[in-house]
């Protein structure tokens, strides 16, 4: 039998050979190599950028002189500031991060041609083009991506598919109409219903054609007056007409006229043409801008779908009398 002491000196001798084994055998940590993804690429380089994700959506952007532009919609402004920044994020991309290099990983790291989550392709003057995969985002703050052409796909901290939207939405301003609703003094509305014809009256609001003894919803009539004061649009479509969107005539037109306190009054003309049902927007066409756009039809159902009788307020039901006897 063994005595304690050789116990204790065998104890001592396999912590010594674990030990030794850990020192021999335990991983090390690799230092990456860190290169630019899109060598000798530079922002100035990129004068188009086109991003689409998996379910056919795309967004087409390219530089015209100082600044960047919808192509596919007139040319319509980009912010600046916005594509810019994008672009520099993809141009400094690294490829420090490597964490897969077989065709198998694709599909899971949603980094394949026929499977991503975005796909951005940069296009230079010479006619140079690069196509870049973002995809899955494993922890907050990292996103797969991958070089088309490239079997390596890494991981980025500094580009998220957030960063590269694939609706107009995202790199313009899409505010449309501005009209302070207070300078509104007048107001015309044509629909299929007929005429709607509002006029303020200090702080209240009257409805031609009104009938005899009923009262109009004010609430009903700000909720007008406050879609007509920030109209935002959720596409530009260019400066050309399509007969298909209903403009020629106009379904329904908007007519507001302004009387701020100070300053000389203006009319402004909105006209509403056919609704497209799979994007749930009106094509739309202000005096305001050059630019038919589409506008969310939730904000302007009221101006579409509305006749008179829709105006008038609800009488508010007087109490019911009580039925306990009086003591």
């Amino acid at each position: 039998m063994l005595t304690n002491r050789r116990i204790q000196v065998l104890a001592v001798l396999l912590v010594v050979q674990l030990a030794i084994l850990a020192v021999v055998y335990w991983p090390r940590p690799t230092q990456a190599t860190s290169a630019p993804v899109f060598a000798n690429l530079s922002s100035a380089d990129v004068n188009a950028l086109t991003i689409s994700d998996n379910g056919g959506k795309e967004v087409k952007l390219a530089r015209k002189g100082d600044g960047w532009v919808l192509p596919e919609a007139g040319d319509y402004p980009a912010k600046n500031e916005v594509v810019s920044g994008l672009v520099d994020k993809l141009v400094a991309l690294k490829t420090g991060r490597l964490v897969a290099q077989t065709a198998a990983t694709y599909g899971r790291l949603q980094v394949a041609a026929d499977n991503f989550a975005r796909r951005l392709v940069l296009e230079t003057a010479k006619g140079d083009q690069y196509t870049l995969y973002l995809g899955t985002a494993p922890s907050a703050g990292a996103t797969h991506f991958r070089l088309d052409g490239q079997d390596q796909v890494y991981l980025t901290s500094d580009l998220a598919t957030f960063d590269a939207g694939v609706e107009p939405g995202s790199f313009i301003d899409t505010a449309y109409l501005k009209i302070p609703s207070a300078d509104i003094a007048t107001l015309k509305i044509e629909n299929d219903k007929g005429t709607l014809d509002f006029t303020r009256q200090g702080d209240q609001w009257a409805l031609a054609g009104l009938p005899s003894g009923q009262a109009l919803d004010q609430g009903t009539v700000q909720t007008l007056l406050a879609r007509l004061s920030a109209l935002a649009m959720t596409r530009p479509l260019g400066t050309t007409a399509d007969p298909a969107w209903g403009l020629a005539p106009a379904k329904t037109t908007v007519t507001i006229g302004t009387q701020p306190a100070q300053g000389e009054g203006k009319t402004y003309t909105l006209l509403i043409g056919a609704r497209d049902a799979a994007a749930n927007a009106y094509y739309v066409k202000s005096s305001e801008s050059p630019y038919y756009v589409q506008v969310a039809a939730v904000s302007l159902d009221e101006f579409t779908g509305k006749g008179i009788s829709d105006f008038i307020a609800t009488p508010t039901p007087a109490p019911a009398a009580s039925s306990t006897p009086a003591p």
